[in-house]
């Protein structure tokens, strides 16, 4: 009977361990339950070519508690891994925003029609103009900064295209104005003389006082590296890429799609940082301490050393985590903060891999070392008994997701942190694969500790993954969000062959609902607060909470108590509701405004002063 049991354990033991077949692609054996892959143009167009005369789902659903962008299509798969970099705000106008979003326009030709789209918002994310294309030719994997010329701050959106004929190629399109929707292409100084093959999978970063942009792309057709490139904002052109990057041990970076640079408040500190490695995923980094001009060979922030939070055991089936595939970066002041997904790792003789259960996020700066964001535990206090993918009736696996996984992270001027991350709900769709959703958590001491997550949506019945936070928040009373709404979970433009659907990019305005003491953000009683800025002009914004649905009345007055706008009349569920308010019509003075939500009425005073 022992023997039984004991075949019977290591059985279902292997079942957990996702299996790493050699070679550098570190793709998985096709019966276990997760594999990294990596997207590449002749897997798409295999895959849409199977797909494309199915039609596709269209949601009905309303019910988010995110607003739609206008960027909508039928492309589902975002990204190979690191962080979705899909949003910025301009640091002097919070009410100015930036997003970016891959889409594809025609359901019947997914991978041909496949674009890089972006959305401006001028009032605080209630509403968006938009385009389908920055260049108006097939591109794809596009990540978001933002540009100070010193008179406004223009969108900038890299992504990898290909005109008719030539090679794949990383651009940065910068918009002619802020918010203008006219963009202009840039390409680094890199015709095919130095690399050859096509770069792609571009991330791109600008430093606060906009004299440069750093851009990290991948190269293929002959040795597959890591280069990155910067863009002199004086001389408005790119120079010429750098070598290969390497590790402080002599491993040369591999591609994928799972890097960044990030940059200090100050412009003093640049990092390049790069999740992978040729066996076990690991976190390495190269800071620049000196505004950018030299950087040191990256070095592991993970190592494979035999105990410790943040590590790979390579010799047992133990109780050891290593980075799996989500990884981001910010800067709080001057400080390098990380926050990345996890797994179990496991070596069973020649091969390897990771275990579902046990895996969470991590946070990592210099002050705190290893800490543990999100676990199992915190997870089932939300949705009790929830064990991921592992069910009773098993479910489907979805292409490079872990049931807890891509963490994204931003500050406010506060210095509080603030962690996005997705979720797989215990609810599954007809085809068996688990739905996603978003969650959110903050910490107050740095990263010392974290609040318990709480849902952003909580629809069973919808598809919610690749969050992004904006990096930079620059009011203590919110932070912006974006993610990916669908209505069928999995990816039909990259491999899970889920059916084709109309998915969407949502924004979320959070506000931080009461003191920095309040750490779990519910909302239990209503309120009003204070707008702000205050004074303002010409735009503020006033948030208010709800603790149940109510018919709500959100209106403006003068002194004379006459109504000079109306800003909500309507049924709003529980939540907080942040409502920009734009008063360029209006005469300098005091004004009023006041919530009536069921019984509940109060009234505050405002400044516009022009």
């Amino acid at each position: 009977m022992r023997k039984h049991f004991t075949l019977l354990l290591t059985a279902l033991l292997l079942i957990s361990v996702a299996t790493f077949a050699s070679g550098r692609d570190k793709k998985r054996n096709p019966e276990t339950m997760a594999k990294i892959v990596k997207f590449d143009e002749t897997t798409a167009a295999a895959t849409a070519s199977t797909i494309e005369k199915n039609g596709f789902v269209q949601s009905t659903e309303s019910t988010f508690n995110g607003t739609p962008t206008g960027l909508t299509g039928f492309w589902d798969y975002q990204c190979n891994g690191g962080a979705v970099k899909y949003i910025a705000v301009n640091p002097t106008d919070p009410n100015k925003i930036h997003v970016t979003y891959m889409l594809s326009t025609d359901s019947t030709a997914i991978s041909p029609s496949r674009r890089t789209g972006y959305a401006f918002s001028s009032d605080g994310g209630a509403t968006w103009n938009s385009i389908a294309s920055v260049s108006g030719i097939r591109e794809g994997f596009p990540s978001l900064t933002i540009l100070n010329t010193g008179s406004e701050h223009l969108g900038v959106v890299a992504c990898h295209n290909q005109p008719t004929g030539g090679r794949l190629l990383s651009r940065a399109y910068i918009d002619g104005s802020e918010g203008g929707l006219s963009f202009t292409g840039y390409a680094p100084d890199d015709p095919g003389d130095t690399l050859g093959g096509n770069l792609i999978w571009p991330y791109i970063t600008a430093k606060p006082d906009g004299s440069k942009m750093y851009m990290m792309s991948s190269f293929f057709g002959g040795p597959e590296t890591v280069h990155m490139v910067e863009f002199d904002a004086a001389l408005g052109q790119f120079g010429t890429y750098g070598p290969a990057l390497v590790t402080e041990d002599g491993d040369t970076l591999d591609p994928g799609g799972r890097y960044n640079v990030v940059v200090s408040p100050s412009g003093n500190k640049v990092t390049m940082y790069h999740l992978g490695g040729p066996d076990e995923n690991y976190i390495s980094f190269s800071e620049s301490t000196d505004g950018g001009a030299t950087f040191p060979a990256f070095k592991r922030l993970t190592k494979l050393t035999p105990s410790g939070p943040g590590i790979g055991v390579i010799t047992t089936q133990t109780d050891s985590i290593a980075p799996w595939i989500g990884c981001d970066a910010v800067y709080s002041g001057e400080n390098l903060t990380f926050v990345f997904s996890t797994g179990r790792y496991v070596r069973q003789g020649n091969r390897s891999g990771y275990q579902f259960r046990g895996q969470g996020i991590w946070f990592w700066s210099q002050a705190t070392g290893f800490v543990n964001v999100v676990d199992t535990n915190k997870i089932q206090a939300i949705f009790p008994g929830w064990e991921g993918y592992i069910r009773p009736n098993g479910a489907a696996q979805q292409v490079n997701h872990f049931p807890i996984d891509y963490p994204s992270i931003g500050v406010t001027p506060n210095g509080d942190l603030h962690c996005v991350f997705v979720v797989a709900r215990p609810d599954t769709s007809a085809q068996g694969r688990n739905f996603y959703t978003v969650a959110y958590t903050k910490s107050t001491d740095g990263g010392a500790s974290w609040s318990n997550p709480v849902l952003l949506e909580d629809n069973p019945t919808q598809d919610f993954r690749y969050p992004s936070i904006a990096e930079s928040n620059p009011d203590n009373n919110f932070v912006d969000i974006v993610y990916q709404q669908d209505p069928v979970p999995g990816s039909s433009a990259f491999r899970d062959n889920a059916p084709i659907s109309r998915a969407q990019l949502l924004f979320r305005r959070l506000s931080m609902l009461s003191s920095r003491d309040n750490r779990n953000i519910r909302v239990e009683t209503y309120r009003l607060e204070q707008n702000y800025p205050n004074p303002f002009n010409p735009t503020t914004n006033i948030t208010y909470v709800l603790p149940k649905t109510e018919n709500v009345s959100l209106k403006v007055y003068d002194v004379l108590g006459r109504e000079v706008a109306t800003l909500v009349n309507e049924v709003k569920p529980a939540g907080a509701y942040t409502v920009p308010f734009n008063a360029s019509n209006l005469a300098s003075g005091v004004y009023f405004y006041k919530l009536q939500a069921g019984s509940f009425v109060q009234t505050k005073k405002m400044m516009l002063i022009k």
